[in-house]
């Protein structure tokens, strides 16, 4: 693959977490975003035990895994479940 090709996709991303609201985010933040596409279920429901060890978020320290989380929650992308297992979550939006 040549460099231009890699720049190209970079953009390209660079432009849909735009459009989607995510670059204000941290890197470590979109990790966990991108984690949790992956895992979520048709009702955007995911676990955060689960999440904790997809591709993408496997090699984060846990204090980092749990302060990014908790900044998730507070930004309202992410949101707890009511009534379900205490790491039930899901996207607010």
């Amino acid at each position: 693959m040549d460099k231009n090709a890699i720049i190209n996709l970079r953009n390209a991303l660079e432009y849909a977490e735009q459009d989607l609201g995510l670059s204000k985010l941290t890197t470590n933040q979109k990790s966990l975003v991108y984690g949790a596409w992956e895992i979520a279920d048709q009702h955007q429901n995911f676990t955060s035990d689960v999440l904790r060890h997809t591709g993408v978020c496997v090699n984060l320290p846990y204090a980092t895994y749990h302060k990014s989380l908790a900044q998730l929650l507070s930004l309202g992308i992410f949101e707890k479940v009511p009534g379900k297992h205490r790491n039930k979550c899901k996207f607010s939006v």
